[in-house]
């Protein structure tokens, strides 16, 4: 989805408030020149404060450099990472509905905690890029961080495939069709009603996968930002918007998993020959700190945080009953960002909010019908998605390229789960259970209805807080060098951030297991 902004030459670096700009503590890192993979004298080395601004480049690029060739061999590599993240990341929580809904038959609670804790580990971007940035491994920061990362992902997703699958909840499949109040004493007695507690298990192996896949993607991310800011002004954020890709596939479990450990072999080998990547020596870490604790409290950052969770927040709140109703009632840059993000918003929900109200009240029931619309609005919330990212690049500054991206994309998806969260307490009350969505009564139905008109309503009031997106790059810019700094919003903001993240992982989890599964706040009616 490229996206082409017009603009002018962009700000000369001598006029920038350095202080302002960015946070400017003294670190240990040096550009040294580098001869046969070794580190070589050094004439009076120049000292570059961690944060700081990089060189600015021609036609208003933030770096040096000149435009990026993507299909060079020293970017190659990257196209391979995202690939093999894509097939990964699009894989594993789409397995979430046909093995725990279909084959364990976990509740619409549980397959809702599930499908965030899957994907929790992009909660904790900002992390991972910390680690990065500051502990270079023989003087690499990135690629043996991606090959470690790729390591825990292959070992996870091979245990899966060896692993036993254990029985179905309906052992004839027949019986998937039988109304409970049909049910006899022979149907009873061979459903496997201890299915839905195997679920847990394979979640938390998922996790662990997504724990290692994450670390290649904040290492690709960081590099691909570090070739945005090479890009001219009128043309930044089009490298960010060349990686994308989701993969569906409808194979046994196992079976998927061997296929997808398979094919995560090639990226190996990618990632160490086909990444450029100069050595650096390792950062002082109390001076990175205390550089990203200024960059925290710099109002350009702490706006782009707010907008970024709080929207997000309100935008990501769905309803329990989706995986339910999927398995019982469906058979078989010219303009603003902020502009853009509402049109993009305004499409998913009149699209998908018709064909949901469609399907509950049985207007209409088709299993292409359901999936088509929801597939085709993919497209807007990619669009919004890119848009939100495109400040990113502007904040970035030397040495801590994957701590500043991973921030501002840790706030975007922790917001996700604690959204999830969300969903489990506002839906408790309603009681969207397996047996009365298979019931299809007209009680079940107002019940979905409501918690539908609720998520939407919520993904509205997301567009509240647009005003603290800036509209252009420019904008951006100008934020950082006269948005002045606050420490008290930047200690606010690590505190809701903190507390997001350990909310969301404490009921997400706690959703997953049935003895917890019960407790108000993992979105149960009470133990």
């Amino acid at each position: 989805m490229p996206t082409t902004f017009t603009g002018g030459r962009g700000v000369n670096s001598q006029d920038l408030d350095i202080p302002k700009r960015m946070s400017f503590v003294s670190g240990a890192s040096q550009l040294k020149d580098l001869e046969d993979g070794s580190y070589v004298g050094v004439k009076t080395p120049e000292h570059v404060p961690i944060g700081a601004r990089p060189p600015e480049g021609e036609g208003g690029a933030i770096r040096e450099g000149g435009m990026p060739v993507l299909t060079s061999k020293e970017n190659l590599g990257l196209l391979f990472e995202y690939a093999a993240v894509g097939l990964v990341y699009g894989l594993l929580p789409e397995t979430i509905y046909p093995f725990m809904q279909e084959y364990l038959n976990c509740s619409g609670a549980q397959v809702t905690a599930a499908s965030q804790l899957v994907v929790l580990p992009w909660s904790f971007k900002v992390f991972y890029g910390i680690l990065s940035d500051c502990l270079p491994i023989c003087g690499y920061r990135r690629r043996p961080y991606m090959l470690i990362g790729w390591g825990i992902c292959f070992i996870m997703l091979l245990v899966m495939r060896i692993m036993p699958i254990g029985k179905p909840y309906f052992t004839n499949a027949a019986d998937r069709d039988v109304d409970i109040a049909d049910y006899t004493p022979e149907i009873e007695a061979r459903i496997n009603y201890d299915a839905p507690s195997e679920g847990a298990k394979y979640v938390m192996l998922m996790f662990f996968a997504a724990f290692g896949y994450v670390m290649p993607d904040v290492c690709a991310d960081s590099i691909t930002c570090e070739l945005a800011q090479r890009e001219p002004l009128d043309k930044r954020g089009k490298t960010q918007s060349y990686y994308g890709g989701t993969f569906d596939f409808s194979l046994s479990f196992p079976q998927l998993m061997i296929i997808v450990t398979v094919l995560t072999i090639p990226v190996f080998p990618m990632t160490w020959f086909f990444i450029k990547e100069e050595k650096v020596e390792r950062a002082n870490l109390k001076e990175y700190i205390s550089s990203f604790w200024d960059l925290l409290c710099t109002r350009a950052v702490y706006q782009v945080i707010a907008y970024n969770f709080f929207s997000n927040i309100f935008a990501d709140i769905t309803y329990t009953g989706s995986s339910p109703i999927q398995d019982y009632m469906v058979v078989g840059t010219a303009l603003e960002l902020a502009l853009m993000i509402v049109v993009t918003g305004a499409v998913v929900i009149i699209v998908d909010c018709t064909v949901s109200m469609i399907v509950v009240w049985d207007v209409f029931r088709n299993q292409w019908f359901w999936l088509g619309p929801p597939i085709a609005v993919q497209l807007p919330y990619g669009v919004g998605w890119i848009i939100s990212t495109f400040v990113t690049v502007e904040l970035a500054g030397l040495s801590n390229e994957a701590a500043v991206y991973g921030l501002i994309t840790t706030v975007t998806n922790v917001a996700s789960p604690f959204a999830s969260a969300l969903t489990l307490v506002i839906d408790a009350p309603f009681n969207i259970t397996n047996a009365r969505v298979q019931e299809d009564d007209h009680s079940i139905r107002r019940d979905l209805t409501y918690t539908i008109i609720i998520m939407y309503a919520m993904t509205a009031f997301a567009w509240v807080f647009l005003f603290l997106l800036p509209k252009q790059k420019e904008d951006t810019q100008r934020l950082l060098r006269k948005g002045g700094k606050s420490k008290l919003i930047g200690g606010i903001t690590v505190f809701y951030l903190c507390f997001a993240i350990v909310w969301s992982v404490m009921t997400n989890i706690m959703a997953i297991f049935e003895s917890t599964a019960c407790l108000v706040i993992a979105g149960g009616t009470g133990c």
